[in-house]
């Protein structure tokens, strides 16, 4: 069925809550979802905060803009699967973008919401160049939060070992350079259980198998992630010169540890899609693929932004653990928990924050994360179920900023 006959979709879909993302899932699914290119600033800029953003202009740093045409709207693939294959947290290599309007810092601009650290103009609070918010980068790069670990190392690792990645699916692509209407879902996979590439190995502690990075790895999926065959995150946009860019509907989860994932609301996610050949080599994009090549992309360059809960980041953190113990168990955490929430840079929604002196306290860490993400394949839903997180919480206090 031609796409334009595919675009009504529920009505609440762009309103969706982490809470209702399963009941909106039964009632959407990635052919069914609207287009409409990705939002920035959903808020409106007040005249005080316009006039005020006027005054410190400055060039922002956002996705690519969508084609004027589209190269062959009739067309489309059947819908294939990507698995993130490396992660990093690093402003020098994945900066993000600009999410609040706002070049904070820049000849003197207020931030886009109420921070601890607007009196010092800590140098971690003020955006990078084009108002790039990535302060969650930065804080990680600045210092070790994880002993003599880094955020991407821990998350790296599982994804070496077959325990935990991130999976795309890409929908309604045409597979051509430009395409003004594409469908992209996330989901949490919990690991291969069972070899499917020559390259394989099992790690007996585990029972998993590590990636063999074939184009056919399976990875079962979360049953958190997936409502009957339809992945719970979703959301549209386009590609541009191969240039994919989609902001999500629902907030997305970024495996960590194997407790805990970043949940990043707002999420834009963008890369550059490489057409590949059965070899998994770069192919000539101008000639038509064969039928085992309409799934094989590679996305590059990939970057994942958004805003990710103080509170959130410290759950995710804490759950990290050293010689067995959780981090949010130990003396350390106090250090880790005031670095965390002085640096709050952005309000969780861009409708409390939006714009220059927006009054909403900031609640949320900017993050950018960059990755490779590599053709594979969606398995099973498998539950493989969730260590506990023994940490001392009972006042209920420990995930929150004073």
């Amino acid at each position: 069925m031609p796409r334009a006959r595919r675009l009504a979709a529920c009505a609440v879909l762009a309103f969706a809550l982490l809470g209702a993302a399963k009941g909106l899932a039964a009632c959407v699914d990635l052919d069914s979802l609207g287009s409409g290119p990705p939002r920035i600033d959903a808020a409106p800029l007040s005249p005080d905060a316009a006039e005020a953003s006027v005054a410190v202009a400055c060039e922002r740093k956002r996705p690519v803009e969508r084609a004027s045409l589209d190269d062959a709207p009739s067309d489309e693939l059947p819908r294939f699967v990507m698995a993130v294959d490396q992660a990093v947290v690093d402003p020098d290599k994945a900066p993000g973008f600009d999410l609040d309007g706002v070049c904070t810092c820049e000849n003197g601009a207020a931030g886009s919401c109420v921070s601890q650290a607007k009196a010092s103009r800590d140098a971690l609070f003020c955006d990078l160049d084009g108002g790039i918010d990535n302060t969650a980068g930065k804080v990680a790069k600045g210092a070790s939060v994880l002993s003599n670990n880094s955020i991407d190392a821990v998350t790296n690792r599982l994804i070496s070992s077959g325990r935990r990645t991130l999976l795309f699916e890409l929908g309604r692509y045409n597979g051509r350079a430009n395409d003004n209407d594409v469908a992209l879902g996330a989901l949490v996979a919990e690991g291969i259980v069972a070899p499917t590439c020559p390259g394989s190995t099992l790690d007996t502690s585990t029972n998993t198998y590590s990636p063999g990075r074939c184009g056919k790895d399976e990875w079962v999926v979360s049953p958190a992630s997936i409502f009957g065959n339809t992945p719970i995150v979703v959301g549209t946009g386009f590609v541009r010169d191969y240039q994919l860019v989609v902001e999500l509907t629902t907030p997305l989860m970024v495996p960590f540890t194997l407790e805990s994932s970043f949940r990043v609301e707002e999420s834009i996610v963008t890369g550059r899609l490489v057409p590949l050949g059965e070899d998994l080599a770069p192919r000539d994009a101008t000639r038509p693929p064969t039928t085992g090549e309409r799934s094989l992309y590679r996305l590059e360059q990939g970057l994942i932004a958004g805003r990710v809960p103080t509170s959130e980041i410290l759950k995710t953190l804490g759950s990290f653990r050293q010689g067995g113990v959780p981090l949010c168990a130990t003396a350390a955490f106090d250090a880790i928990r005031e670095r965390i929430c002085s640096n709050a840079d952005l309000a969780l929604s861009s409708d409390g924050g939006s714009g220059a002196s927006g009054g909403s306290p900031c609640d949320a860490l900017s993050m950018g994360v960059g990755f490779v993400a590599i053709p594979a394949v969606r398995g099973a839903v498998f539950d493989g179920g969730v260590p506990s997180l023994d940490c001392n919480n009972d006042a209920g206090n420990l995930f929150v900023c004073p």
